[in-house]
């Protein structure tokens, strides 16, 4: 077996990544710390492309606790250390009917318990005078739509830049001394026996095994141990060697539209923060929202895709070719999938142009909705953020570099605890995820 030049690499530089490298070399200032990524520069996979929302409203306890957590190590980056990552608490508004409320109140009502969150009921809804509140009856019958009859905004909820968040990891890791290898692309993982025997055909069943490297088109880079942080790609490299990730790449197309008409929306709060700002808002049928881009005066306009009837379509499916691309969205998808529900919603869409449009990928935990971080052989794997992962990402990399250590639990930054085999595999053990829109 080759000997090892790095204690550890870490495949993928987006969020997770970039935090996982960071706790890594900050537990262990001598560990040497290798990140390879296929793209030119650190988080221009999924993470570039998320919309960079934060929330801590989860039904389950795991969730929760890893979203509440990285809410406020970010909240102290910025206040504390001075770090600006354009962090803003505008809340999440999820508008539903009184239906959806019902099914969700027993979760609603014990979150409430644990962090700041306000029931508004229609009336004091109306006074957000841009929604639309009477629906027509052709079109809810056509579209299945549910009208807008009950508010829950959560406040410790909002906004942030993805380039700043990045860009404050990954300055940290280098001034800790992590090395950083772009447009270097991983093809292949390489295992070999722990005792070689030197008999062709090794490693055979019956001896122990590691990672041993990995390989780009160019290169191959060996280490003693492993961290795969590829989103959506994860499954992909793994399947190579049958490791399950338990997780499925889903595309979601994002739309940036503006317009003067929505330039007056955006910024007015309605008093629902101290931000002037629209709240990033999720209308009650099929995912879509709106996710305020302030500095831009636009939204941006997507649809969650965790819920089963957003999994199935041409946007929540494999590339027929198993290709995992970034596709230019269409404007037909947008205009026939999107718009009317959009319409429906809001007042006044009529005067406004889509700016800009892009692709994403979610690593799509269909399952449960909670991240699967997991150890083997010699090797960390955290994936399946399932559309959350940039709100949990700085747990989920305390988790990992806790986990390669070997250690029972992880003590995120708000002190509390999680067990780390129960985000795993084998006595995994985080419930359901039930609040999908």
């Amino acid at each position: 077996m080759r000997q090892a030049d790095w204690d550890v690499i870490i495949v993928g530089s987006g969020i997770m990544g970039l935090s996982s490298a960071y706790y890594i070399k900050k537990h262990d200032q001598n560990k040497s710390v290798l990140v390879l990524e296929k793209e030119k520069t650190y988080a221009q996979g999924n993470s570039g492309r998320s919309v960079a929302g934060f929330r801590d409203f989860f039904s389950t306890d795991i969730n929760f606790k890893l979203a509440r957590s990285s809410i406020e190590f970010y909240r102290h980056v910025q206040h504390k250390m001075g770090y600006d990552l354009g962090m803003k608490y505008v809340g999440y508004l999820f508008l539903m009917s009184n239906r959806k409320f019902r099914s969700m109140e027993p979760i609603i009502r014990k979150l409430q318990k644990s962090t700041k969150m306000d029931i508004i009921d229609q009336e004091d809804l109306k006074k957000i005078t841009d929604l639309n509140f009477e629906l027509k009856k052709e079109e809810q019958s056509l579209l299945s739509l549910e009208p807008i009859e009950v508010g829950v905004l959560g406040r410790n909820c909002g906004i942030l830049d993805i380039e700043k968040l990045s860009s404050f990891y990954y300055e940290q890791c280098k001034e800790l001394g992590v090395e950083f290898k772009f447009d270097s692309e991983v093809k292949d993982l390489k295992i070999s026996p722990t005792d070689p025997i030197g008999y062709p055909g090794e490693p055979f069943l019956w001896q122990n095994k590691v990672v041993s490297s990995v390989a780009t088109k160019n290169q191959e880079f060996a280490s003693r141990a492993f961290v795969f942080t590829m989103g959506a790609w994860t499954g992909k490299l793994l399947d190579r060697i049958g490791v399950d990730s338990h997780m499925r790449p889903k595309k979601r197309f994002v739309y940036q539209i503006g317009g003067s008409g929505i330039k007056d929306i955006i910024h007015n709060s309605f008093g629902l923060n101290d931000e002037s700002v629209f709240p990033f808002t999720i209308f009650p049928s099929h995912g879509v929202y709106i996710r305020p881009y302030p500095q831009n005066s636009t939204f941006w306009v997507s649809t969650s895709g965790t819920t089963s009837d957003q999994e199935i379509g041409e946007t929540f499916s494999y590339d027929s070719m198993d290709n995992i691309e970034y596709v230019q969205p269409t404007e037909e998808y947008f205009n026939y999938n999107i718009l009317p529900i959009l319409r429906a919603y809001l007042k006044e869409l009529d005067n406004f142009k889509i700016s800009s449009s892009w692709t994403g990928y979610y690593s799509l935990n269909t399952q449960d909705k909670t991240p699967y971080i997991f150890k083997f052989l010699n090797s960390v794997v955290a994936t399946g953020g399932s559309g959350a992962g940039l709100m949990k990402s700085d747990s989920i990399g305390r988790i990992v570099s806790s986990i390669l250590l070997d250690e029972e639990t992880t003590e995120l930054f708000d002190h509390s605890r999680v067990t780390n085999g129960a985000i795993g595999i084998i006595d995994r053990d985080v419930g359901i995820e039930s609040l999908r829109f």
